[in-house]
């Protein structure tokens, strides 16, 4: 399945609808970019409950640096959390709980109601 943008808007209408407030997947920057536009284009609602995917061939490789830097691209309002995949699950968990930021939710985290 490939979540397209037009998709990705009707998605959105759909989670918000039911009183389910979506927790959106970065798994690289091209994605916090689409992320950022919808929230500026009021698809999605703000603060934003995001979680950040590291360690996936072609994304965000599991390192701080990378969790850093894709956390500085968030909105500052963002409800976040960050995790690797595979091997570097408990490496990726140690850096967001040591406190690459601030706003962070519990690792396992996932769809909330509203």
């Amino acid at each position: 399945m490939i979540n397209t943008p037009p998709n990705l808007r009707k998605m959105a209408a759909v989670i918000y609808e039911s009183g389910v407030v979506p927790e959106i997947e970065l798994f690289d920057s091209g994605d916090v970019q689409l992320m950022n536009d919808f929230l500026a284009e009021g698809v999605l609602r703000r603060p934003a409950l995001v979680s950040l995917v590291l360690g996936v061939k072609y994304g965000f490789p599991a390192t701080p640096a990378a969790m850093e830097f894709a956390r500085s691209m968030l909105p500052p309002d963002t409800i976040w959390t960050g995790f690797g995949i595979g091997r570097c699950a408990f490496p990726m968990e140690r850096t967001q709980r040591l406190g690459v930021g601030s706003r962070q939710l519990p690792a396992g985290a996932r769809d909330r109601r509203g």
